[in-house]
């Protein structure tokens, strides 16, 4: 178990820090950092012993790790890889756009670990430490949540930038609402795009809410979850059979998305199930994982990949097969083939009060943001 560090923990942190740094931060700093609003200090806890603890301060931009250790007789166990990774994860939801650390060239072990966990070389200290030993100065870069979504969003729509509001539309499927929408956060963008839209529907997308200028709207509200990829644990995975897309599978995962979307209509079916199997089997960005029951597709999902970041998207296994463990598979699956990769941070959303939400956070991911969909049908275009 990953938690804060309290009183109690003080004296076994001073002695863990000296058994494996040879030095400590002490008891007073100890003190002093649980009532700091800016230290974020963790340990590993296991039994009720504490195997493990890290030291950070974050003033709300940057995360400065201070000191990492694990005991001893634990370590090359995944400890340290799980600390570092939880913390990074949470303190992303608070706003963090890197991390740096120091660690002396020597430590080779250490090096290799931050390396795995997605850190680079930035820069050398010379002569850093008392001995003379040079410290190297390693940096981890957040990616922007907005960022990536918004590219994510360009692969399928282009965008109108408005004095109130942002227009995003998509030429090939007009009547696709994810691609075709406005984004504002007042009442001024609200009113210009009343007076502007020309679709036969409305769909405004916010960071706060609208509700009361938009009373007689639908609403939904839907959560980013992120996670750095090796906080994320998926225990008792069956072992069903998975697969990244093939050229072969082409007409079977067509078949497959036009079949789920039937319920849009078959207009929408068939402009949709094209649309999205020519962009996984020809766009390098996005990759798609697949799940079987012997030669049946029963699942997929596609991750969008951008830097050291994934989008992951069309989370989707058959009616039938739901509650048997092919979900957890297929999404074990991407996550370790996206590791693979060298992805190591992961975003996903999920509808506010839908039950996939918990089942997210239960794997290690942490909410980020709300995000607001204010929805309504109108007749040709207007009220």
């Amino acid at each position: 178990m990953i938690r804060r560090i309290n009183y109690d923990d003080v004296s076994k942190i001073v002695e863990l820090e000296n058994n494996t740094l040879g030095t400590t931060l002490g008891e007073k700093m100890l003190d002093m950092a649980i009532r700091s609003p800016l230290a974020y200090y963790y340990c590993y806890v296991e039994n009720n012993k504490l195997l493990g603890y890290i030291s950070t301060m974050f003033d709300g931009e940057i995360v400065e790790i201070l000191n990492f250790c694990v005991d001893k007789e634990y370590q090359h166990q995944g400890i340290g890889k799980k600390l570092i990774s939880y913390v990074l994860s949470y303190l992303n939801t608070l706003g963090a756009k890197s991390s740096i650390l120091e660690v002396r060239e020597s430590n080779i072990n250490a090096i290799n670990l931050y390396k795995k966990i997605g850190y680079k070389q930035i820069s050398v200290r010379k002569n850093y430490y008392s001995n003379g030993e040079n410290a190297l100065v390693l940096e981890f870069k957040f990616i922007d949540i907005d960022e990536i979504e918004e590219n994510y969003t360009l692969e399928f729509s282009k965008k109108e930038i408005h004095d109130n509001y942002i227009n995003y539309y998509d030429d090939n499927q007009k009547d696709k609402y994810c691609s075709n929408f406005y984004v504002t956060n007042d009442k001024k963008g609200i009113k210009s795009i009343l007076k502007d839209n020309k679709r036969k529907f409305i769909k405004i997308d916010s960071n706060v809410d609208l509700s009361e200028y938009l009373k007689d709207y639908e609403k939904d509200i839907t959560v980013n979850l992120v996670s750095h990829i090796y906080n994320l644990k998926l225990n008792n995975v069956n072992d069903y059979k998975c697969r990244i897309f093939e050229f072969n599978d082409y007409a079977n995962l067509r078949n497959f998305i036009y079949k789920e979307d039937l319920r849009f209509g078959e207009i929408y079916a068939v402009g949709n199930a094209n649309r999205l199997t020519d962009m996984l089997a020809n766009n390098d960005k996005f990759i798609c994982y697949l799940a079987f029951d012997n030669d049946i597709l029963v699942g997929m999902i596609h991750a969008y990949v951008y830097e050291s970041m994934a989008k992951l998207e069309e989370f989707v296994i058959l009616e039938s097969y739901r509650n048997k463990g092919y979900g957890k598979a297929l999404f074990n699956y991407s996550l370790v083939d996206l590791e693979k990769r060298g992805i190591k941070l992961i975003d996903i959303e999920a509808e506010k009060d839908d039950y996939p939400i918990n089942i997210y956070k239960s794997w290690g991911f942490i909410e980020i943001r709300d995000n607001y969909s204010f929805f309504k049908e109108l007749e040709d275009g207007k009220n």
